[in-house]
């Protein structure tokens, strides 16, 4: 299943790379699941929906049926809910400074992990690596990245003067796709990291909303919110999304997830 996934988003994005400026994509509405302004969401390995919203955690499987649901008020609030594997998801709030990981049926699979542990005075970034048992942090308060283990305590890495580095103001979200770090500055700027940590390429966002890396490429969500850019080194492709007012996406093999102001739209995408 997940490697027809991605071979058809192989040849999605091939498709891409030889198109002009601007191609006609169709649009074919999958599901629609009901969601709040401000649910916090994501997509799993295997394509399943993940939505937290209202102290609640609700997880729907690829045809839209409501598999799990879990409450989880005690774990504060979520600003941020990513996929470690097939299996796992975490959920990364920054009120209390924690990450939990939950299993498949969205049951807490082990305590919580307090970044207070690793000295991090305040965490505003998170994001699994995959990295088998890291996670990336960014530690505002100190200006610092950490890659951690979350099996051992005493074992991590460290970049210092993040923002003097990138010669940035503030740094907005992290979070990794393919064995690249993404970083996201609020001066409109994403920088792309290898897995040894050498700056690949950076970005002109152009403000932006949202952002996916899928193979070699960065599909951006303009700020118009009518279209979709399809950016590397040397191109630059446009479609149009199928709805107005999109604020966030996901992608999972052929399918978008689009979320507008009250619900989430799968489609999937075919070419005319």
């Amino acid at each position: 299943m997940k490697l027809i996934a991605l071979i058809t988003f192989v040849i999605f994005v091939s498709h891409f790379s030889k198109a002009q400026e601007h191609i006609n994509v169709s649009w074919k509405l999958r599901d629609s699941i009901a969601c709040d302004s401000n649910a916090v969401w994501t997509v799993d390995w295997i394509g399943n929906l993940i939505i937290q919203q209202g102290g609640t955690i609700d997880k729907y499987d690829t045809t839209g049926n409501k598999l799990f649901s879990q409450s989880i008020k005690k774990l504060g609030n979520i600003q941020a809910i990513l996929p470690v594997n097939a299996m796992k998801i975490a959920l990364f709030s920054e009120e209390q400074q924690s990450v939990c990981i939950l299993d498949n049926t969205l049951t807490l699979s082990q305590e919580c992990i307090d970044l207070d542990r690793y000295d991090i005075q305040w965490a505003s970034c998170f994001s699994p690596s995959g990295q088998q048992e890291k996670m990336w942090v960014f530690d505002e308060l100190n200006n610092r990245l950490l890659l951690i283990s979350t099996n051992n305590t005493n074992q991590f890495q460290e970049i210092k003067n993040v923002t003097g580095i990138l010669n940035s103001t503030r740094i907005t979200e992290i979070e990794e796709f393919e064995n690249r770090l993404f970083i996201r500055e609020d001066n409109g700027r994403l920088f792309e990291f290898d897995i040894y940590g050498s700056l690949v390429s950076v970005y002109d966002m152009n403000a932006a909303l949202d952002f996916e890396f899928r193979n070699g490429k960065i599909v951006f969500l303009d700020a118009n919110q009518e279209e979709f850019r399809l950016v590397n080194e040397t191109s630059e492709t446009r479609f149009k999304l199928p709805v107005q007012n999109v604020r966030k996406f996901k992608i999972s093999g052929s399918c978008f997830f689009l979320q507008t102001v009250d619900k989430i739209l799968k489609y999937e995408v075919s070419f005319l």
